[in-house]
């Protein structure tokens, strides 16, 4: 391989794994910011450490579903509502929403 055709794959694999970082990044954004909005929290008070169900005082099971229902319409994750019940943090959510894109901030700023 000649050096401007080395040089042309490094440089789009470079391209490849900063866009990669960026789309996982915008999908970490968009799940806290999903979460938040249904919690009635500001996303940047969420962490994967954070137990949803202690996020807010007007916790219900309407809350619960509309989890279900967003991790489904945004991330195509069909949740069974008993695996919802035994899950407590964002992270866990998290995992099964984005099981490739790993979690590499808290919140969103």
């Amino acid at each position: 391989m000649s050096g401007t055709h080395r040089g042309f794959a490094i440089i789009t694999f470079v391209m490849y794994v900063a866009d990669s970082e960026v789309e996982s990044f915008l999908t970490q954004e968009r799940f806290f910011e999903g979460i938040a909005e249904i919690l009635e929290v500001d996303a940047a008070s969420l962490s994967a450490e954070t137990r949803f169900r202690d996020v807010t005082d007007t916790w219900s099971s309407m809350t619960g579903f509309a989890m279900i229902i967003f991790l489904e319409d945004s991330f195509g994750v069909s949740l069974d509502p008993d695996h919802f019940t035994s899950l407590d943090t964002l992270g866990e959510l998290y995992s099964l929403a984005l099981p490739d894109a790993p979690l590499k901030a808290s919140g969103v700023k």
